[in-house]
């Protein structure tokens, strides 16, 4: 099997970081830390010193795998290379081979080469592609980082060779990190003290929390997972809360096309990437860097999967997947993708799942580093609220009221009166992402905020957000301030069939700020507003011809009994 080497004709930086992007999900994350080098990338069946597989042991040419590096080595030169990812997709979904894909210095603005283990599904083969394919480019930038490859072949000769491994050859200790194309620095290596034991930087926060994940800066947990099953198309929505846990602002993007859900009878979902709430999306097109967690903050995002299921047999019980990449901000606003976070839950079922929320952090024990300043937990300003809240960290949307009822005798519609209170010390503007009003009740129906194709006039108050083309900025709240704005769903159809006693509202509200001008306004940041089990408790619904028809038999009853 030949290895896939599109990226390497590219003719700017930008389509190589791209694709590169995209044949990459990340199985192990290697951080600068020393806390992170405990967690090997590499399996220990590939752990040593690999030579030409025609020559001997004793070459002084041969790449040296540790568990969290890799060294290139001619004789007293060397170059070594961390930031270790491994391919989990590079052959494709459905590969089952015994081939690995590792790329050093995955988050390098130039990726120096690829190393194959069981090259072409040879046991014990290994195989180093050291980018020099392709003509030169003739973009500058690109041109440099093509002679620097060229010159690495030309300075360690195991380029698209075979390569056996061998031995020994020292391989258990990592050679000193230093930029590819400096002088060696054997003395470092030597001089390494042992590593000390001690208290991991981002304490783990998911154990015994079900529907958890986490990573070294980040925890996600599932607070509320709903599939809709009543109509042909099965839709399943999952609420997911980040949490930062490190002691830095971190960002984060979805990465489009990861997203797929299964149900235990082997029927496929797949998120649809244009429902994507609240966090930001990179793609070939851009990075929206939008979705930033401070310190100890927390944020929700929405993804949608459907399953176009017609009359096939469904399950009731879930397993999804997605991935997320951090976004590192530069200097001059430029912005660098860090490593990817595969994420996936198993055994989700139709419920809400706020109980099963991590606790949150507190101060790590034992000795150890500590930051500048401690990292305080993020108030709850829902808590002792006796209705429905979303705590959205600058704001909360509260429901206050609750009214149905039927249209025509056709279509039922519910009604949701909110209030949003602005918990910040400054002025806060918020309005409605245009198209992102979704609800079901307790039964799984789907409400709409309208037809496709039409205009949605579902939120009276509320300014709506068009990105890209408009924005109403006439809902501002004072600090403290509280003001209230209605939603309005629809289930079309409904007549006689049976309704659900609660509703579940998902929203994207977005906050905007003014410019210097005084005359435009940009978006700051997208909130996925999650409003789960609002009871139906306001208002009435006309009554249904069953209705009728049953409270007929009683009133004939009570007259019966009367004679």
């Amino acid at each position: 099997m030949k290895p896939k080497r599109e990226f390497l004709v590219s003719s700017s930086l930008a389509i190589v970081l791209v694709l590169l992007a995209g044949h990459f999900q990340v199985q192990s994350i290697v951080a600068a830390s020393p806390q992170a080098a405990a967690q090997p990338v590499i399996p220990a069946e590939f752990i040593g010193d690999w030579v030409p597989a025609k020559g001997t042991c004793d070459s002084p040419v041969r790449f040296r795998a540790t568990g969290n590096r890799f060294t290139l080595i001619n004789g007293k030169d060397s170059a070594s290379y961390g930031d270790l990812h491994m391919s989990a997709s590079y052959f494709g979904p459905e590969y089952s081979g015994i081939s690995k894909v590792v790329m050093p210095d995955s988050n390098a603005n130039e990726p120096p080469f690829l190393a194959f283990f069981n090259h072409e599904e040879k046991k014990g083969v290994t195989w180093l592609n050291i980018h020099t394919e392709g003509p030169l480019s003739p973009h500058a930038a690109m041109a440099a980082i093509q002679m620097a490859h060229k010159k690495l072949a030309q300075r360690f000769p195991l380029n698209q060779i075979p390569l056996k491994k061998c031995a020994g050859g020292g391989a258990a200790a990592d050679v000193a990190a230093r930029p590819a194309g400096g002088q060696p620095a054997p003395a470092q290596v030597a001089q390494r003290p042992n590593p000390v034991s001690r208290v991991p930087k981002n304490p783990p926060v998911c154990p015994g929390v079900p529907f958890c994940e986490e990573v070294n800066d980040f925890a996600v947990t599932i607070t509320d997972f709903r599939a809709s099953l009543n109509a042909p198309t099965k839709v399943l929505t999952a609420t997911l809360r980040f949490r930062n846990k490190a002691d830095h602002p971190v960002t984060l993007g979805y990465i489009p096309g990861s997203g797929i859900g299964t149900d235990d009878r082997g029927n496929r979902y797949a998120a649809n990437d244009g429902d994507i709430r609240g966090i930001g999306i990179i793609s070939g097109r851009g990075v929206d860097d939008k979705f930033v967690l401070q310190p100890g903050q927390e944020s929700d995002a929405r993804f949608t999967y459907y399953w176009g299921a017609g009359r096939e047999i469904f399950g009731t019980t879930f397993e999804i997947e997605l991935t997320v990449r951090e976004i590192i901000p530069l200097e001059n606003g430029q912005l660098k993708l860090g490593a990817e976070s595969p994420l996936r839950f198993t055994g989700l079922t139709h419920r809400p799942m706020t109980s099963a929320q991590p606790p949150r952090p507190g101060p790590a024990p034992g000795p150890g580093p500590k930051p500048t300043e401690p990292l305080p937990p993020q108030a709850d300003h829902c808590a002792g609220v006796n209705k429905p809240c979303f705590d959205a960290g600058p704001f909360t949307a509260t429901v206050i009221g609750l009214t149905q009822a039927m249209v025509g005798g056709r279509h039922h519609t519910v009604r949701l009166n909110i209030t949003f209170k602005n918990w910040t010390d400054q002025q806060l503007i918020l309005g409605y992402k245009n198209a992102t009003n979704s609800m079901t009740d307790n039964l799984t129906n789907a409400y709409f905020w309208g037809r496709a194709g039409t205009y949605d006039n579902s939120v009276q108050g509320l300014g709506i957000v068009y990105p890209g083309r408009s924005s109403d900025s006439k809902f501002r709240l004072a600090p403290g301030q509280s003001s209230n704005a209605t939603v309005g769903m629809i289930r079309y159809e409904a007549g006689n069939r049976p309704k659900g006693t609660a509703f579940t509202l998902d929203t994207v509200i977005i906050e905007l700020r003014i410019l210097a001008n005084g005359q435009q306004t940009e978006i700051v940041r997208e909130y996925s507003v999650h409003l789960p089990d609002v009871p139906a408790t306001g208002g009435a619904v006309a009554p249904s011809a069953e209705s009728l028809s049953e409270a007929g038999r009683k009133l004939s009853d009570i007259f019966r009994k009367k004679r």
